[in-house]
């Protein structure tokens, strides 16, 4: 059973982004900025046109200030090293970081997901009921033990890091993400 859509369902739109990117930029000579999707702690997300290979890809920058931080920059390449090692339809694929020097931006390209966080429905709905709760539940749990399963443990687990989409729900942002060692026999 799908989810209501919210207000401003299926994906969040915001109209005017900010942090230096423009709508209609072409990043890295290959990603052309279409909307504003959201930020957060790390930076802004946009949907983007995949110029290259055609097709439409998330697109997560990072603040400028952050690209000075040798720390911050490790923890943005390990987010992407160990969610790529997750395929699993309730992980969100991540595809590749990139670095558009002639513009000073270092990205990240990930699957797009048509949704709308588990947060922000929540805020509407108060709460999920029994019915809808348990395939969004089962689901989630299904994309943690994959992520388990390639030997990473998310730590930020929360409503503001799934996405909704129709009746699929989509585990995200590994920022805070660990290799954890993965028993063997």
């Amino acid at each position: 059973m799908p989810l209501p859509a919210g207000p401003d369902s299926p994906t969040l739109s915001v109209e005017a982004p900010h942090g230096g990117v423009r709508l209609g930029e072409v990043l890295a000579r290959r990603f052309r900025i279409v909307r504003l999707l959201g930020k957060g702690g790390m930076g802004e997300v946009f949907e983007a046109d995949d110029l290259e290979l055609g097709g439409k890809v998330a697109l997560q920058t990072i603040r400028p200030d952050l690209l000075q931080d040798p720390k911050f920059l490790d923890r943005f390449r390990r987010e992407v090293q160990l969610a790529r090692q997750v395929t699993h339809p309730n992980i969100c694929r991540l595809f590749d970081l990139a670095h558009d020097e002639a513009a000073g931006r270092m990205f990240f390209t990930m699957e797009l997901v048509d949704g709308q966080t588990l947060n922000r429905y929540l805020g509407w709905t108060g709460r999920l009921t029994p019915e809808a709760a348990l395939p969004l539940a089962t689901q989630m749990a299904r994309g943690l033990a994959a992520l388990h399963e390639c030997g990473s443990v998310h730590r930020d687990f929360k409503p503001g890091n799934v996405l909704i989409a129709g009746t699929r729900a989509v585990i995200t942002d590994f920022g805070v993400a660990r290799a954890i060692a993965r028993r063997r026999g």
